[in-house]
């Protein structure tokens, strides 16, 4: 039974339904909160999209010859068929959630279009680099791509340009930021030196310090602009949550630590948001 769970939980992960799962329910908490309407198609969208987008980039790194492949890529050269089937079975999903929402406006759209050329680009090489092999660059560009899924799409689409909406939804981009780090401390094992992440540049402690203060500087931003989450014990708990799980990373913790309890907190946070 436990070795069955293993199991079951791994491909959860490593076929991405997690991640996706969970930044789809940060999209709908965030629609919740600004009262935008058709949440549920967004959230959809989102996570069909973040689907589709993580398991073409897998695939196309697990083609690519790496010399120290992660558990990740691995799992994926032995899973490609049916992450094949579940990459066309979201690209459904998110055509038609997105013909639910799409209002038919050229700014959403134009925007979209950009974070879906950085995704694609994102592990694609030209020249024998990618845009991740940009000094640097790849943490903010994650969070650039997920900050514009989650909230600045659709607030464009719906001509929602209210200036607390906007801070808040921008404000998931220290968030996005501060979960994400613990990934590049993980990954100190794998990623180029060239690529100067923070880990690599300010070391594992003062990398973990910064995820802390960016998750302080999100709360803070985030209670200010939607002043019924500071009574939201709930919000508070997850915040809590997961500054605990940034100070337990470790190089030594397992694939569970990170793509399991960090993107589940991704999770916590988006169902916090509307209880």
């Amino acid at each position: 039974m436990k070795i069955l769970f293993k199991k079951a939980l791994e491909n959860i992960i490593f076929s991405n339904l997690l991640v996706s799962i969970s930044i789809g329910t940060l999209c709908y908490g965030i629609c919740y909160q600004l009262k935008i309407p058709n949440k549920l198609w967004y959230g959809s969208f989102v996570f069909s999209s973040t689907l589709l987008t993580y398991n073409f980039q897998r695939l196309i790194k697990s083609n690519q010859i790496i010399q120290n492949p992660t558990n990740h890529i691995l799992w994926v050269q032995t899973h490609k068929k049916n992450l094949s089937i579940l990459f066309f079975s979201s690209s459904i999903l998110c055509l038609v959630s997105f013909l639910k929402v799409y209002n038919w406006g050229f700014i959403s759209v134009f925007i979209l279009s950009i974070s879906m050329v950085i995704s694609l680009l994102y592990v694609y090489k030209f020249k024998d680099k990618s845009l991740r092999d940009i000094p640097h660059l790849k943490i903010h560009l994650i969070a650039i791509i997920w900050v514009v899924a989650i909230g600045i799409f659709e607030l464009l689409n719906e001509q929602n340009f209210k200036f607390e909406n906007w801070l808040f939804v921008l404000a998931h981009y220290f968030y996005i930021i501060a979960v994400t780090i613990p990934f590049d401390i993980r990954d100190l094992k794998y990623d180029d030196s060239n690529q100067r992440t923070i880990p690599q540049v300010f070391g594992i402690k003062k990398a973990k310090i910064i995820s802390v203060l960016f998750l302080i500087i999100y709360f803070l931003t985030a209670i200010n602009q939607q002043q019924n989450l500071i009574k939201n014990t709930p919000f508070i708990s997850v915040i809590v949550y997961t500054i605990i799980l940034v100070i337990a990373v470790s190089k030594n913790r397992n694939e569970f630590h990170y793509s399991g309890l960090i993107e589940g907190s991704i999770l916590l946070l988006g169902l916090s948001m509307i209880l």
